[in-house]
């Protein structure tokens, strides 16, 4: 009798790392994005282009989602050793956003606070 035939692991098999990558990822962009609400509702300029400089409420909880979602399909189909690159990089990206929105004096809110005019 033969053992049972395993195939070899896939590039794009997800390792502990990469979920823990994309996880940790999703997670800074939630922070960003509550920062961010809190940021702008004290004045701050947006740094994000894709945003705009003074973006509404209304435009940033549409395009923050959509760009986690962005984020995560693309992860999902990148080779497991590209996939840490990915997120480790956009893991800095988002660390730099909170602590610019953090230094800045501005914490996270969870209510919404940009200011209609």
């Amino acid at each position: 009798m033969t053992a049972p035939y395993t195939p070899p692991p896939s590039t794009h098999d997800w390792t502990p790392l990469n979920r823990v990558l994309a996880g940790s990822t999703a997670a800074l962009q939630g922070a960003d994005w509550l920062s961010t609400l809190a940021f702008l509702g004290h004045g701050g300029i947006e740094g994000n282009p894709l945003l705009g400089a003074h973006p509404s409420e209304g435009h940033v909880n549409t395009m923050v989602p959509l760009g986690m979602l962005a984020t995560q399909g693309i992860g999902a189909v990148l080779p497991s050793k590209l996939r840490n690159v990915w997120y480790g990089g956009l893991s800095a990206l988002e660390v730099a956003a909170l602590i610019r929105n953090l230094s800045a004096g501005h914490g996270i809110t969870l209510t919404g606070s940009i200011p209609v005019p």
